[in-house]
């Protein structure tokens, strides 16, 4: 004579009612998501550091062993997969992200989640510098399309940098330093007296 266990008094399965197996895959769905947004992000950063280690300053030949490298840890790191996952929900977990994967970041920085980094480990972002929305900071340039060139970028203490703008690599931005909408550091580095202002006089972008 064989029992079925499902007849003993106390015992419950969630799957015995549409809404249990409902409330099953639903928590299968997230618990899944959650999982492959944390470990994702953890695994480019792995590969980061195994296929490239730090950044090298200077010029690399196009295709060449070094800029390969940097283009398999740019396809892993950018791909909807492994991307940031859950540190892109706070400015919190971005800096951290960043840190992780070489940035040097200071306190109370603000980052725009439509604002990504990359070659971090040329990057050095002051207190309190803020990088608003679609803003390209990068340290990494094609110089007549057979050369990659990548130069550190330096964002002084409380800089702000405005809406889709461009940090040239190389770019030292100074501190207090507000660079508007649409702009390009190159303005910077040209020595243009109205963006050497203060930040305290200027809005903030």
């Amino acid at each position: 004579m064989m029992l079925d266990l499902n007849y003993f008094p106390g015992r419950y399965s969630i799957s015995s009612t549409p809404q249990g197996r409902l409330l099953a895959i639903t928590a299968s769905l997230l618990l899944a998501r959650l999982i492959i947004q944390t470990l994702c992000p953890l695994l480019g950063i792995l590969a980061k550091w195994i296929l490239i280690g730090r950044c090298r300053p200077g010029t690399h030949s196009m295709w060449g062993p070094y800029h390969t490298r940097w283009w398999l840890v740019q396809k892993i790191t950018s791909s909807p997969c492994t991307g940031l996952g859950v540190f892109d929900a706070t400015d919190t977990s971005r800096v951290l992200y960043h840190r992780l994967m070489g940035a040097s970041i200071g306190a109370g920085v603000t980052l725009h989640p439509t604002a990504p980094l990359a070659e971090q480990d040329l990057l050095t972002i002051g207190d309190g510098a803020t990088l608003g929305q679609k803003v390209i900071c990068r340290p990494f340039a094609v110089e007549r399309n057979t050369t990659v060139c990548l130069a550190p970028i330096t964002i002084g203490k409380n800089a702000s940098i405005g809406l889709a703008s461009i940090i040239a690599p190389g770019a030292v931005v100074p501190d207090d330093c507000c660079i508007g909408p649409n702009s390009s550091s190159c303005w910077v580095c040209w020595g243009w007296s109205w963006l050497s202002r203060r930040a305290s006089r200027m809005p903030r972008c």
